[in-house]
């Protein structure tokens, strides 16, 4: 409706959607661009007023104001054609996101390189508009509780404004929405704090001194707010201690989600420490989060590293940490060009945090810290290693036989992870905080309640327990609709949750898998090696995507770089590597019938699966393939490393191993964007999305098939290896030219000329003597290689197989 409607359709909106009780606060609505009219100025128009009209135009300073142009696109651009590598010469071709309700479908998430015309647009703007306004009044009738209230529109603004630009009519539209109100949503609750209680001469003279200047002449003092970061450190070694491999899968994805639950947690203590509202957390995920907050004291962040980091240390004996790091911000910060300083700093903050673990706990905490671990007990967990009291420890009657023993938190992620792997609701409630004065906390439920919350989930949506102050109540499938209550907020959130069952009528491998493992119960790690192609190992695979920090210190560049435009690429990655990693997932385990992938973690930027080697393998391809069309961007990669092990190899290990070999394909050239699999890194356009081309995947697929249709032709696979670990053993004394060059020559003819009459087979070696030939030895041998060794082990004779 252009710029000078907006607050006119949002007053109307609050007198129609809006609960009556509340709409006496919601004058800045109407008001927070003045009063058009002119006939009131802006310090008739009240504080509250004057304070979102300063947090909006701090909010809306990132954008490019351009003349009015009714004709410019109504689409968002995507975030992603504004990045800029440092090898970049021009600005990429603008794609625009489609305008639909945030959820898991490539015609929602999948962006255009078109815009649509304006009456196609009109459309979906309406049918989005009506649907918004439906799920507003329902939230509205039932949520009596404000903070409940709140929470719910923030979530409803997400999943129906995520993809709207804020302005198109002035500015290139590549703000949400959803982004801009949440920033300014941020930027009052925090003004309000600060000057809410009387100090208008301060919010008047700060909006006297940005009226009608370009954002570099918006003054450089007073502080107005702070970006504060959290960052749980010691992720890797605590969820992959498993020292049980049989045992893991009834763990591990546990351990994983009460991390990311933990960062939350956190997140939501920290705001009520400070008395902020929800819409303070800018970004939420990975074990981490980053919050709009008011100008703090150095004292105030050591007192709330105190609070949460000794619950911590109670419950992990240092094992988990949570750095923070602050950076202040002044109004010119909030401008364009500006903010990779403030992000600079906050990193340098985090990082030094980091660097001194523990180091703001008071005297007698450090005292425990630095106190003998261990020794007081012979007892130890069989699925952790750690210590416990015998009369602590449990053993279930058919594991009697085998001596594995469970501690108290074990036992207890165990039931987590029963309850993960059927989960359709997830509830976080606020409770009173309970730290205690015990020695140590034994469960993730008594940390969760020593920081003042209760986390459940369920197939249903969990009750609330009882003298809860709050809750939210979130659907984690798309077909899961939670309800409101009077104070229960609403929302939807991506979890890649994929715990492999054994399906009803689905056979496995050898008799005593199909005795041991029932249908609806999780297969454990032996039940997916057996279950790969072939050869009977576990892959397990690690990828994360390239440059990332990079591409948020310096990828936006002055131009673009803002909080929003930052908060919509956090945004955008998380439904990726939370939401969409998870639907291929699911995906191939229904083209397959068969689940044969166990997700350890997917977040933020990474992820970690293991599974069934040849599904490891399809699982990476694919994700890469969608990064590609979800980014629009072919150099915007993600390396992986995949290695393959034995069922009973020790995970943590095994881990290890997976990141040594992702590390590898990241250094094997300076753009990375490459695939490590079986020790050998290969670019991922050599290593190949799909089967075509003379890449990896179109080769290990034309081998496989040689092979079937004529087990003679087996020997290929051997020569091709043989003759890759010559070269490799010889290349640097005898040169790229050695004698693998006439041998490979030399077998190729001699197979051409056995086979002759056999098409299929002579066409496929005279293209191998052509990739083999000369000079084009040296470049190619690496990957044929590769390719040989995965297409014998997707044809493995069933005896060896057995063996």
């Amino acid at each position: 409706n252009g710029k000078k409607d907006h607050p006119a359709v949002g007053d109307k909106f609050v007198n129609q959607h809006i609960p009556a009780k509340w709409r006496g606060a919601l004058a800045p609505v109407a008001w927070h661009h003045g009063d058009l009219s002119r006939e009131r100025t802006f310090s008739e128009l009240g504080l509250p007023v004057r304070i979102v009209a300063l947090a909006d135009r701090l909010s809306a300073g990132e954008r490019e104001q351009k003349e009015r142009d009714s004709e410019r696109p109504q689409q968002m651009i995507s975030i992603f054609s504004r990045i800029r590598l440092s090898n970049d010469k021009a600005d990429h071709p603008l794609t625009y996101l489609p305008l639909a309700r945030l959820d898991l479908s490539k015609s929602a998430l999948f962006p255009q390189e078109k815009a649509n015309l304006s009456n196609e647009n009109k459309k979906q703007y309406w049918a989005l508009w009506d649907d918004f306004c439906k799920e507003t009044d329902a939230i509205g009738g039932v949520n009596t509780d404000l903070g409940s209230y709140l929470e719910s529109m923030l979530h409803l603004l997400r999943r129906y404004t995520w993809s709207i630009p804020s302005a198109y009519y002035y500015a290139q539209p590549d703000v949400s929405l959803y982004e801009h109100l949440h920033t300014t949503a941020a930027l009052s609750a925090c003004f309000m704090q600060e000057w809410g209680d009387g100090a208008p001469n301060e919010v008047d003279a700060l909006l006297e001194a940005i009226r009608n200047k370009e954002t570099d002449d918006w003054p450089d003092q007073p502080q107005v707010a702070g970006l504060l970061a959290g960052d749980i450190s010691g992720i890797q070694n605590f969820i992959y201690a498993i020292h049980h491999p049989k045992k893991a899968t009834a763990v591990l994805r546990a351990r994983s989600f009460y991390i990311q639950m933990l960062g939350e947690i956190a997140a939501r203590f920290i705001l009520r420490k400070l008395e902020l509202p929800i819409t303070n957390a800018l970004y939420v995920g990975g074990g981490g989060f980053t919050l709009i907050v008011p100008p703090l004291e150095e004292e105030k962040i050591a007192e709330i590293s105190r609070a949460i980091n000794s619950i911590l240390l109670r419950a992990h004996g240092g094992d988990l940490y949570l750095a923070l790091g602050y950076a202040p911000m002044s109004p010119r910060n909030f401008g364009r060009g500006s903010l990779s300083r403030i992000y600079d700093q906050l990193q340098t903050s985090l990082d030094d945090d980091k660097a001194h673990r523990f180091a703001k706990l008071s005297v007698d905490e450090l005292k425990r810290l630095f106190a003998p671990q261990g020794g007081e007990s012979e007892s130890v967990c069989s699925i952790c290693g750690r210590e416990a009291k015998e009369e602590d420890l449990k053993r279930e009657s058919e594991e009697e036989e085998e001596g594995i023993s469970w501690c108290p938190s074990c036992v207890e992620f165990r039931k987590l992870g029963d309850k993960l792997r059927r989960a359709s609701y997830l509830r976080i409630s606020e409770i009173e905080a309970n730290p205690g004065d015990v020695d140590s906390l034994h469960t993730w439920e008594e940390v969760f309640r020593a920081l003042g919350f209760e986390i459940a989930i369920g197939v249903n949506p969990p009750a609330s327990p009882a003298g809860a102050v709050r809750s939210v109540l979130f659907g984690l499938t798309d077909d899961a609709e939670p309800i409101a209550t009077t104070n229960t907020a609403i929302g939807h959130r991506f979890l890649v949750n994929v715990v492999p069952q054994r399906q009803t009528g689905e056979s496995l491998p050898t008799e005593e898998l199909e005795q041991e493992i029932k249908p609806g119960d999780t297969k454990h790690f032996g039940v997916l090696a057996h279950q790969s192609q072939r050869a009977p190992y576990l892959g397990v695979l690690r990828m994360d995507m390239d440059n990332l920090g990079k591409i948020f210190s310096r990828g936006l560049g002055e131009k673009y770089d803002s909080l929003s435009r930052r908060a919509t690429l956090s945004l955008l990655l998380s439904v990726f590597f939370e939401g969409w990693v998870g639907k291929i997932a699911a995906d191939m385990a229904n083209e397959k019938e068969q689940e044969r992938l166990y997700s350890v973690y997917s977040g933020g930027d990474d992820l970690f699966f293991v599974g069934s080697w040849d599904a490891t393998i399809e699982l990476a391809r694919r994700i890469r393939s969608d990064l590609g069309r979800f980014t629009a961007r072919s150099d915007l990669g993600i390396s992986g490393g995949l290695i393959l092990v034995h069922e009973k190899y020790p995970l943590y290990v095994a881990a290890e191993d997976a990141k040594k070999a992702e590390n590898s394909a990241k250094n094997l050239r300076k753009r990375k964007d490459a695939f490590c699999f079986i020790h050998i890194p290969v670019p991922w356009e050599r290593f190949g999305y799909n089967c075509d081309g003379d890449t990896v995947a179109a080769w290990a697929k034309a081998l496989c098939g040689l092979v079937q249709n004529n087990k003679g032709n087996r020997a290929i696979l051997r020569v091709l290896q043989d003759l890759y670990l010559s070269y490799r053993h010889e290349k640097d004394t005898r040169g790229p030219m050695g004698p693998w060059v006439w041998h490979a020559a030399y077998w190729f003819a001699r197979a051409q000329k056995r086979n002759e009459g056999k098409k299929e087979f002579v066409d496929r070696i005279e293209e191998l003597k052509q990739l083999l030939s000369g000079k084009n030895f040296a470049n190619n041998i690496e990957w044929l290689a590769l390719a040989a060794r995965w297409a014998e082990l997707a044809t493995r004779k069933e005896e060896n197989r057995a063996k």
